[in-house]
């Protein structure tokens, strides 16, 4: 299993913008307050759901293949059941 680390976290006006370190490769993501709400209601926290979206997307695809600056909304635009898997 990769090594999935946060190395900075920002709270931005809508939303949070966060580091993640997954073994030695660096992404920028972001996360807005109304798509974190929707997907969790609160039950979790933004970080959690970062790293549990990359848990996911590594298992879909190598570390090397996920983009290194993103939105946690773009995940469903390659992989559509991702909502359903996060919630």
């Amino acid at each position: 299993m990769a090594n999935i680390t946060i190395t900075m976290e920002e709270e931005t006006s809508v939303g949070w913008e966060f580091g993640v370190n997954v073994d030695a490769l660096d992404f920028q993501v972001k996360l807005t307050k109304e798509y974190y709400e929707a997907l969790t209601d609160s039950r979790i926290s933004p970080k959690d759901l970062v790293i549990k979206s990359f848990e996911f997307l590594l298992k879909k695809e190598s570390k090397e293949s996920i983009l290194r600056d993103f939105n946690i909304k773009d995940i469903t635009k390659y992989f559509p059941e991702y909502e359903d898997v996060i919630s």
